[in-house]
């Protein structure tokens, strides 16, 4: 079939079913609104063509290029789409629902509440590209290309990043719970008011990294390396902080209730109006750590290391500090007796 034949079919409403168009020059071609069933694109040439709210079921679009096209609101459900080329194509709303994208390209190209849906991502490329509001669920990313890659209101969800090459690249606003970075090398890396709960962060380093706002609740930093980093109201509630390093990292109003920091390095951490209430910080290290209104009420800082931390106005209400040493103390605001008895109130029976 030639392109103006198709062009015209799709145009009379036609629908089109187990056409073969493997090859075809459909460059700048007009399928807008066109519905395609069990089609054979592959290797066609669709640079330019304009498939705005098209759909393709179950069709076989490997090695076919997109390059520039209009991919406005286009549904690719069931489709076979292994090294297709979807540089400098408009990707706002297209959905990709149980579709194989091996090795697929979006380089550069900028998309907005783009979904890949129980996909096969695995070994594409995003190098460069500027993904706004993109939603991957359930789907596979082995070897996913990231590189240079601006990420903005991402959305996934139990992914693992660890085959993922994200060299160079930002989250910002993205959702990232449950997902996987253990032991990876994020030194640096801009997780930008992220949500990243439950995630596992364990053995990795996040030396220098920006998480300002960051949503770690129940994450997993388990000897993690957080030197240096920007963490400034961070939320880790019952985040586990065991062994991890927060040396001269900006923890200023971060929120670290109820976490492990059993033997967690925060020596010269700023911590400044940070709130620790409950946290485990048993054998922990806050050497030269400014503590200045900061409030470690119920904390566990037994045999904590305290030495030159600034602790004016620091809340040490109801801590147990067995072995501890804080020589700054008597700056520090120390248990409020009504408190401690409000706190152990039980009503007669």
């Amino acid at each position: 079939m030639l392109a103006a034949e198709l062009v015209a079919a799709v145009k009379s409403g036609e629908f089109c079913e187990d056409l073969n168009l493997s090859g075809a020059d459909l460059t700048g071609a007009d399928l807008g609104g066109g519905l395609f069933q069990a089609c054979d694109f592959s290797g066609a040439n669709l640079a330019s063509a304009r498939v705005k709210e098209a759909v393709f079921l179950g069709c076989n679009l490997t090695n076919a290029s997109f390059f520039g096209a209009n991919c406005h609101h286009t549904v690719f459900n069931e489709c076979h789409m292994g090294a297709a080329i979807f540089v400098g194509a408009t990707l706002k709303l297209t959905k990709f629902i149980q579709s194989s994208l091996q090795r697929a390209s979006f380089r550069d190209t900028s998309s907005e509440m783009m979904m890949f849906i129980r996909s096969d991502l695995e070994g594409a490329s995003f190098t460069g590209a500027k993904l706004d509001r993109t939603v991957i669920h359930e789907s596979k990313v082995d070897g996913i290309d990231l590189t240079g890659s601006s990420i903005q209101r991402f959305f996934v969800s139990g992914i693992d990043f660890r085959s993922v090459d994200l060299s160079a690249a930002a989250f910002e606003m993205a959702v990232l719970n449950q997902c996987c970075f253990s032991g990876m090398d994020l030194a640096g890396f801009f997780f930008d008011r992220c949500q990243l709960m439950e995630s596992d962060f364990s053995d990795a380093n996040l030396e220098g990294a920006r998480l300002p706002q960051a949503n770690l609740k129940g994450a997993n930093l388990a000897r993690a390396n957080f030197t240096g980093a920007d963490c400034h109201r961070a939320l880790l509630i019952e985040a586990n902080l065991e062994e991890a390093r927060f040396a001269k990292a900006n923890l200023e109003q971060a929120v670290i209730e109820r976490a492990n920091l059993h033997k967690a390095d925060f020596s010269e951490a700023r911590l400044t109006q940070a709130t620790l209430r409950g946290a485990d910080a048993h054998e922990a290290s806050f050497l030269g750590a400014d503590l200045v209104y900061a409030d470690l009420s119920n904390a566990n800082l037994e045999n904590a290391n305290l030495t030159l931390a600034s602790m004016f106005r620091a809340v040490l209400h109801g801590v147990k500090d067995t072995g501890a040493v804080i020589p700054n103390r008597s700056v520090a605001l120390g248990t409020d007796e009504d408190r401690a008895r409000a706190e152990h109130w039980h009503s007669s029976p």
